[in-house]
């Protein structure tokens, strides 16, 4: 992955991946999620890449960076009022990605 071309902000949600599937692996933490709701944040993760790849491919990396920027802007207006949140994945899971975007450099490759 690493040697194709991408972005700053296709490689920052790239890292994000790789911490998220190493933290997956270690055992315990305060931040423990079941299985499941680990594997849909995997799944979550990896298909938000594969999506930002394809634009980046079809339309370039501003397309593929503004789709990153204003999908992690989205989650975070909309995190605070669950209900309005129409995704297929526990409060946990979405919980999980928002800590995982403050702990990355994402916002800031994408500018």
């Amino acid at each position: 992955m690493p040697d194709e071309p991408m972005s700053e902000c296709l490689r920052a949600l790239h890292l994000t991946i790789v911490q998220h599937a190493s933290s997956c692996t270690t055992v315990g933490g305060p931040n423990t999620l079941k299985r499941s709701e680990m594997k849909d944040v995997q799944r979550t993760l990896q298909n938000f890449f594969e999506t930002a790849k394809h634009l980046f491919v079809e339309l370039g990396a501003c397309a593929a960076d503004f789709f990153i920027r204003e999908t992690v802007a989205f989650l975070r207006t909309k995190s605070s009022s669950f209900q309005d949140l129409q995704l297929d994945m526990a409060d946990t899971a979405v919980e999980t990605l928002l800590a995982l975007f403050r702990v990355t450099p994402i916002e800031e490759a994408c500018q």
